[in-house]
Parts: C-alpha cells; structure tokens; sequence
C-alpha cells in the first residue's frame, strides 16, 4: 500500500494507497523520509528496505523523518468511465498490482490525485483503491497515437 522513490539521496514515500492499511493506520504520510527498519540504514536503498521487511516477523521499527505537510480535507470526485481498462496490459503503469481495472459505464470515485499521471480510485460499489490514468495522461497518450492512416494534404 506504499510507494517510495530515492530524492537527494534519502527513502522518501512517494504515494500511500487509499484504504490501504497504511492509509488506515495513518502514522506514515507521503513526503516522510525513511532512515531505518530494525536499526539497518536503508536511507538509499529501497531493496534494503524491501530485504528487511521479508525477513522481518513480528515487530517491526522503523525510524521515520516526518514530512510535516499539513493536509487539506479532499473534495469528493466522482467519474463516468467512458472507456475499459485493464492495468495488465497497460506499458506505462509504475505497478500493474496496484492497478484498478474498469470497464465502460463503471462509476468511479478518485480518491486522490496528488500525482499528476496516476490517480488513486475505488469503485462505488466499494473495494480497494488502486492507480487509474489521470485525464491529462490519457489525452497524452490519444496525442501520440500514430493513425491508420495518411490523408493527403488538401
């Protein structure tokens, strides 16, 4: 339920998925720099990090550098999808896991769109959230979509 990305050369978290058990938790948020998971400095190194918590069971330390973003309440966004998708087949997704897949007609509630090429969604209906395209990826990716065909000039 959690996404890092290496920024000056520290373990920051980049995304946490809506509902997640992170999210529910709420003790990490997006911007915290992780140091160290059971006293091992994993500051640069995600598969540090990802070494660690396999091996790890039962209790888990992490120390934790604080953001201190001061959040605003999320306005409710709900979306008509005009089109199927499938995260499986999708090139340019950062993890097709966390993918959410729909289908033409489905009634989506994006949850987050803090990242402006993956947005966090869930179905109404309920379930987990997951990563859909954002509308401005979308129409970047119709834009540079080569056609079938070349007209002639006119």
């Amino acid at each position: 339920g959690v996404t890092f990305k290496v920024e000056a050369g520290e373990l920051v978290i980049a995304r946490i998925l809506h509902g997640g058990i992170i999210d529910q938790q709420g003790l990490l948020h997006v911007g915290d720099v992780i140091k160290e998971v059971n006293g091992r400095d994993v500051s640069q190194d995600p598969r540090v990090l990802l070494e660690e918590l396999q091996a790890a069971s039962g209790i888990v330390v992490l120390k934790i550098l604080p953001s201190y973003h001061e959040t605003i309440p999320p306005r409710q966004v709900f979306f008509k999808c005009l089109y199927d998708y499938d995260p499986a087949s999708d090139t340019l997704i950062p993890c097709k896991e966390a993918g959410l897949r729909f289908e033409t007609g489905d009634i989506l509630q994006i949850v987050n769109q803090d990242d402006i090429n993956w947005w966090q969604a869930r179905h109404v209906e309920g379930g987990s959230a997951g990563l859909i395209p954002s509308q401005m990826l979308e129409e970047k990716r119709k834009a540079f979509v080569k056609k079938d065909v070349e007209l002639a000039p006119a």
